[in-house]
């Protein structure tokens, strides 16, 4: 192959060389003209500026003049013709193509610059990815002679690094060295799960002309599949990918891609947060774009033959947090392994055995068993809910007489569905694992949960311990005793939580003794099985009196000046009492316990001036206090209410009328006043009129005192105004005829409260009001009063029914016409006639009677012979008629006159042979016959 290589730079020399003899001016394909100079020795250009790389477009152009002159060397073992090369490079481009695993790796020249120190070559490179992405490499300096050939490497064109994607970078341990330019692109087969970032230690390296290899340098992300976290197992909300950093890193083959790379950060599978994996400078990650070559442990549910993905072979578990470790244990050295990334997600039967033993972790804060992790597995199956185990024991204590202490065995299992883990146990190494509970031999039993970050384990006694005490209201005197027992201890095995000696005593006796004015002290008791299982007992905090607290006794009425005796004396104590309030009242006595700390007293009864005695102490279980506060209260004698009446019944008033109100005392010796509803000054008896012109249902409230010696007696009158408001009137029809009947509606009474002004009862209408009817020749005025409660309404304002003939009483119709809007028609043709307003019968021209159709009108047929005008007057049945309302008249026309002529006949044809058929045409409206 480098011979080849050798020979066609010869040729390349050639080729210019010939120009050069020749002082042929070059011309470039931007039109730019370039004269080669000569310094005795060699040929050389140095008019322009050559930059250190091509450009993307530079390189695009070279290639598609290379491919469409068909100027492509293909390399292969066989070697290459020497007169073909010769003809295939008679001008550049070329392109050098080596093809490996059915992928090409095309190198183009497409410039040489001669100079003193010797010739360079611009040399280009675009290979594209299989998802379309094209990498670009390029340098304008590769050093070639027809000697050597051409061998270097070519960087990354730096003009498609972008830092586009800075934002997403997450290099915590600076492995990047600040570097944000990267060329970016999705990694194909990942469904733009997956990318890759190169940045400027990207090269092409090349020997003999051809493609030797790739040396890549950057990172690849993970996007949605996992979630980044910190080291505490904190989820990193910041949206951005995994990242893992491979260095510099030689590939020989593109579609053999497998690279051992440092994972940037902990994270979790996004569905199952309270695992993690974390990752030391020793636990590697392996990138896998390879179609030859794979990981092993690969799970079942991928397909081996060219799988592709990112692969953790080993890790720290970073476990849920309710999992607790003692005092200087750490996982750093517990490693799990086999987790993997691909285009379904994470995916991989990780596990981790031995993560830490029975001494090195515990359940919780308050029970503190031994507890250990033996086995952890999470199976992340493809497009599936994962499944997470977590295998252990739980060493319970030892109490009582038991010497060895009793092994529990747990499996956590993650529940997706509920996104909670389901606690499973049982009390044997063999055998299946039972609900989240078990119970013991000792009757008791343990549940197990997990609530937020905490494994709670509910321990249970069969019967929670209870304790009493006979200490009235928890409290006591110092040196008096008092004594506690346990009930539901079912085991036997309790202890107070008093001084030492009080395990398994019931009840138990205390005498306290204080030196301070008051302590509290608490007692519980504690019931455990030989398992350590424990319950405690309620708590019951005991009060310690050295002197029981003094007290006080108040009255708001004071104790110096005389109270009346319809005042009430309200007699408050104040000071703690523990025990039994106990009071000496004027109907005990001596003391009495009676336990309260208000009294509301008063005597109403009293004739004369009194003093009565109260006094009160504390009782705490034969414990007395020494101090008894007392208090005397003077009550003066009680008055009579004032006598208050009217002189009506029942206290009743009606609109319009007047009522007598009167007050006196009955001890000659009261004052009496008014004190509501009149002023003192007001005259006694008081006379109340109401206004006839504004009824009103009203109570009218009157109160009065009898006073004597600063005492008063007070009493209250009602006075009840009943109001009838005066009906309202509605007229039927007025005016109406002489001798017709009259019709009038009053509404807004009660029934059977009606009084008309012409003596007669109206008839009740069945719903609200009352109806008089009565038969008038004349003009006639009507009112109407109600009458409820014994109280009449004002009248109401008097109508008059005005009383008039036939014909000016009665309405006439209100419209009359042809229904059909007829007015000619043809002898004996029918017409319909309507008519409307009438409330009875309608009688017409013609003699015919119709009655209302549908409660409005009526319609009638007529089919005259000639023309005839309908009028149409109401009828009522005591033949009372209307005034005539001028009706319709029905022009009856002849044959001629009411059927038109065709208003056209005519022929295609005048003039014909005889027996020869033609066409006429005839316009008539309706049926026409020829004649």
């Amino acid at each position: 192959m480098q011979k080849i290589i050798h020979s066609l730079i010869f040729v390349l020399f050639t080729f210019v060389v010939s120009f050069a003899n020749e002082i042929q001016p070059l011309v470039l394909s931007t039109g730019e003209v370039i004269q080669p100079r000569h310094d005795g020795k060699h040929y050389f250009i140095t008019n322009h500026f050559v930059v250190a790389q091509p450009s993307k477009n530079e390189i695009d152009g070279a290639i598609s003049d290379a491919q469409a002159q068909g100027r492509i060397i293909n390399l292969t073992s066989s070697g290459l013709d020497i007169p073909q090369a010769l003809k295939e490079v008679s001008s550049l481009p070329v392109t050098f193509r080596n093809r490996i695993d059915g992928w090409n790796y095309d190198i183009t020249v497409f410039a040489m610059t001669f100079t003193p120190q010797g010739s360079k070559l611009k040399i280009g490179c675009k290979f594209t990815l299989p998802n379309g992405t094209s990498l670009y490499f390029g340098a304008n300096d590769i050093a070639a002679s027809g000697k050597n050939g051409f061998v270097g490497e070519l960087p990354i064109l730096t003009s498609t690094l972008t830092d586009a994607k800075a934002n997403e970078i997450d290099d915590p341990n600076n492995i990047l060295g600040g570097e944000t330019n990267f060329f970016e692109f999705s990694v194909p087969n990942f469904n733009d799960k997956l990318s890759m970032g190169l940045d400027k230690d990207t090269k092409l390296h090349f020997e003999c002309g051809t493609f030797k290899k790739f040396t890549l340098s950057g990172f690849v992300k993970s996007y949605e599949v996992v979630e980044r976290e910190s080291t505490d197992g904190t989820s990193l909300a910041d949206g951005k990918p995994l990242m893992l950093f491979f260095g510099t890193k030689d590939v020989y083959d593109w579609q053999d891609i497998y690279l051992e790379a440092q994972v940037s950060r902990a994270f979790h599978e996004s569905r199952i947060p309270d695992l993690g994996f974390q990752f030391a400078s020793n636990n590697k990650a392996i990138i896998d774009f390879s179609k030859v070559q794979n990981p092993n442990s690969l799970p079942s549910c991928v397909n081996s033959d060219g799988w592709q993905g990112v692969y953790f072979p080993t890790f720290q578990v970073r476990l849920p947090k309710f999992f607790k470790l003692r005092s200087g244990v750490s996982l750093a050295t517990r490693t799990g392994k086999n987790l993997f990334i691909d285009r379904t997600g994470l995916v991989g039967n990780m596990t981790a055995e031995k993560v830490y033993d029975l001494p090195e972790g515990y359940t919780d804060e308050v029970n503190n068993f031994d507890m250990s992790l033996d086995f952890l597995t999470a199976s992340f199956v493809c497009n599936q809910t994962p499944q997470v185990s977590m295998i252990g024991r739980i060493q319970l204590g030892k109490c009582g007489n038991i010497k060895t202490a009793k092994l529990l065995y747990y499996n956590f299992l993650y529940d997706k569905v509920r996104n909670a883990y389901s606690f499973m146990v049982k009390d044997s190494e063999t055998g299946i694992y039972n609900t989240n509970k078990i119970s013991l031999s000792s009757g008791s039993s343990i549940t197990f949960g997990i609530a937020g970050e905490n494994l709670v384990l509910n321990t249970k006694l069969s019967k929670t311990p209870i304790i009493s005490t006979t200490a009235y209201k928890n409290a006591v005197c110092s040196g008096y005793s008092t004594a506690f027992s346990i009930s539901n201890c079912e085991t036997g095995m309790f202890k107070w939580n008093t001084a030492s000696g009080n395990t398994n005593v019931s009840p138990l006796t205390i005498t306290p003794t204080i030196t301070a004015n008051q302590e509290t002290i608490t007692y519980q008791a504690n019931c455990f099985d030989e398992y350590c299982i424990n319950e405690n007992s309620n708590a019951i905090p005991i009060t310690v009196y050295k002197n029981l607290p003094a007290l006080t006794l108040t009255s708001n009425k004071g104790v110096e000046s005389p109270m009346c005796s319809y005042e009430t004396a309200e007699l408050q104590v104040s000071g703690d009492c523990p025990g039994v309030l106990q009071w000496i009242t004027p109907e005990n006595i001596t003391f009495q316990d009676d336990d309260v700390r208000t009294k509301s007293v008063n005597y109403p009864s009293l004739a004369a001036l009194t003093r009565q005695h109260y006094e009160v102490t504390c009782n705490l279980s034969g414990c007395i206090n020494t101090d008894k506060p007392t208090i005397d209260i003077q009550i003066k004698k009680a008055l009579q209410n004032p006598n208050l009446t009217t002189n009506q019944p029942d206290n009743k008033v009606c609109t319009g009328q007047s009522i007598e109100i009167t007050g006196s005392c009955s001890n000659s010796a009261d004052t009496f006043t008014w004190t509501e509803g009149l002023a003192s000054t007001d005259p006694n008896p008081y006379i109340l009129t109401t206004d006839i012109t504004k009824p009103q249902n009203k109570e009218y409230l009157y109160k009065a005192k009898c006073m004597n010696d600063g005492c008063e007696a007070e009493s209250k009158i009602i006075v009840n105004e009943y109001a009838t408001q005066k009906p309202n009137l509605y007229v039927v029809r007025n005016p109406i005829e002489i001798g017709g009947y009259t019709e009038i509606l009053a509404f807004g009474c009660t029934r059977d409260s009606y009084v008309w002004s012409n003596g007669k009862n109206g008839v009740w209408d069945g719903v609200n009001g009352s109806i008089m009817r009565e038969h008038i020749s004349e003009d006639k005025s009507f009112t109407v009063y109600c009458v409820m409660n014994g109280c009449a309404s004002m009248p109401t304002d008097p109508v008059t029914i005005r009383v008039l003939p036939c014909e000016e009483a009665y309405p006439a119709p209100k419209l009359v016409g042809s229904v059909d809007g007829l007015n000619e028609v043809l002898p004996n043709s029918s017409v319909r006639l309507y008519a409307t307003g009438c409330s009875n019968a309608y009688e017409w021209s013609n003699g015919v009677v119709s009655a209302n159709n549908d409660g409005e009108s009526t319609i009638i047929t007529v089919n005259p012979f000639e023309t005839t005008e309908y009028k149409v007057r109401c009828k009522k049945d005591d033949n009372c008629y209307s005034i005539w309302k001028s009706g319709v008249t029905i022009t009856v026309k002849s044959c001629e006159e009411g059927v038109s002529a065709p208003s056209y006949i005519g022929s295609n044809q005048n003039d014909i042979l005889p027996f020869t058929r033609y066409n006429s045409s005839v316009i008539c409206n309706g049926l026409f016959k020829y004649l």
